[in-house]
């Protein structure tokens, strides 16, 4: 089956909450049928990882989803960002200014985000809050006992990031990786950059080892349904999201060939579909 980016685009918008659920030991989901933000533990505290729409109805969703997890939104330190959408940074202000969280996020992508909103001419796109703290290629964010590596990925984005994250399924260690920016871009030459900046992910994730995955849009991975198989997984029974590190390079083939149609399609901009 082949994956229609631009017949699921406008699932990027629901409303439609998909149950919260921890996919790893130190880490969960929380979010919609088309977007979502993830929970990384620490001895030390959470990193929320992206932050979904701007408003009241998602910053519910998280906090919300989050207690149902067990988690206290009070104890997220950090806020990651992947990259510089309203889908991914949309709730920043609220848990910078209600629980002190310390956002991060590539200067590149700050820099473009506060522009693209401003021109977006749309009142549900903002950009409403400062980051101090810049990340690039090569840098470890730590928080106690969690890491995330961190790589620029541009195409997506001018200065999208793309993470690999340690994690643990009943105890035993995995390498997950999440490509940060996913549906290709508008214009020709940042498509070739786009491919460009996957094929140096892939071999930092062959450097890594990684054998798993998650995404901030589930649609791309099918992770509304593993998230339900996680929901009622058996001890005995494997884990989706853990798919061999040759599965993991394979599935970032579906974001070359996004990329690939894109260039022989003209571009197109699916922040429309």
């Amino acid at each position: 089956m082949k994956f229609d980016l631009m017949g699921t685009a406008h699932l990027t918008r629901s409303r439609v909450a998909v149950p919260p659920v921890k996919i790893f030991d130190n880490m969960a989901i929380i979010g919609t049928e088309g977007t979502n933000c993830i929970i990384i533990e620490s001895d030390e505290g959470l990193i929320l990882l992206d932050a979904m729409w701007p408003g009241e109805f998602f910053e519910n969703l998280i906090e919300d989803g989050m207690r149902q997890l067990g988690y206290d939104p009070a104890d997220i330190k950090i806020l990651l960002i992947s990259h510089g959408h309203p889908d991914h940074s949309g709730c920043g202000r609220h848990f910078v200014e209600k629980y002190g969280a310390v956002p991060y996020m590539s200067k590149v992508d700050y820099l473009f985000e506060k522009e693209f909103c401003e021109k977006a001419n749309n009142p549900e796109w903002y950009f409403d809050f400062e980051v101090d703290h810049f990340l690039d290629e090569g840098d470890v964010l730590e928080l106690g006992n969690a890491k995330v590596y961190c790589f620029s990925t541009p195409g997506h984005t001018p200065g999208g990031l793309s993470f690999i994250v340690p994690v643990y399924d009943q105890g035993r260690p995995h390498m997950a990786a999440l490509w940060g920016g996913s549906a290709p871009p508008p214009a020709l030459e940042a498509n070739y950059q786009y491919l460009d900046s996957l094929g140096h992910f892939v071999e930092m994730c062959r450097k890594y080892h990684v054998d798993a995955d998650f995404m901030n849009h589930p649609i791309l991975n099918n992770g509304v349904e593993r998230m339900a198989v996680m929901r009622n997984r058996l001890d005995q029974v494997a884990n989706p999201f853990v798919i061999g590190e040759e599965g993991y390079v394979r599935f970032t083939g579906l974001y070359r060939q996004l990329a690939e149609d894109n260039i022989a399609a003209g571009c197109i901009d699916y922040t429309k579909g």
